[in-house]
């Protein structure tokens, strides 16, 4: 792991001059597409992940998770880059919250995700036992957020975590 986070530093550093998406590959195994954009490197998987492995996928890169859109300006650097790579859904830090049917957080600190745009607003009604299991897809076009199961097959879509994120994720747990 230390020489895949070795390996990415030094790739993101040599690109981080020259924006645009890029193919990178990490190791004989995985292979990803990196966008330098404003927000920061974006990294997608060439290969298809549950919603678990697509975790951790992204956290075994090094300090990074699923991506969360909390702003615009990150929702249009995500959707710009599927775009770019004909990719029609990733995984996203979103999930289920606690209140059945109503509450969707980013999985990063349960921030409320306030009025998103949903590709299909009735499938965010499902029983029980099924919306418990789930996890939310960006999906693009039309570039809107989707409610899929968390064994459903996706790319994972990752984002560098923030100097204080890491800091606070280091800290130990009283």
């Amino acid at each position: 792991m230390i020489r895949q986070i070795f390996i990415l530093s030094i790739v993101l550093v040599a690109v981080a001059a020259s924006p645009g998406p890029r193919s990178i590959k990490l190791s004989e195994e995985q292979e990803w597409f990196l966008c330098v954009c404003s927000k920061g490197p974006l990294l997608m998987s060439t290969r298809l992940y549950t919603h678990r492995e697509a975790k951790r996928s992204c956290s075994d890169l090094g300090p990074y998770r699923l991506v969360e859109l909390t702003s615009q300006a990150v929702k249009n650097a995500v959707y710009d880059f599927m775009e770019e790579r004909g990719v029609f859904a990733v995984w996203t830090g979103g999930r289920a919250g606690n209140v059945l049917n109503k509450e969707y957080v980013w999985s990063s600190d349960r921030t409320p995700i306030f009025s998103p745009e949903w590709k299909d607003p009735e499938n965010l009604h499902p029983p029980s036992h099924i919306w418990y299991e789930s996890a939310i897809t960006v999906v693009q076009p039309p570039r809107t957020l989707d409610l899929q199961h968390k064994d459903q097959l996706f790319r994972a879509l990752c984002e560098k975590l923030l100097r204080v994120e890491v800091l606070l994720m280091a800290e130990p747990l009283a």
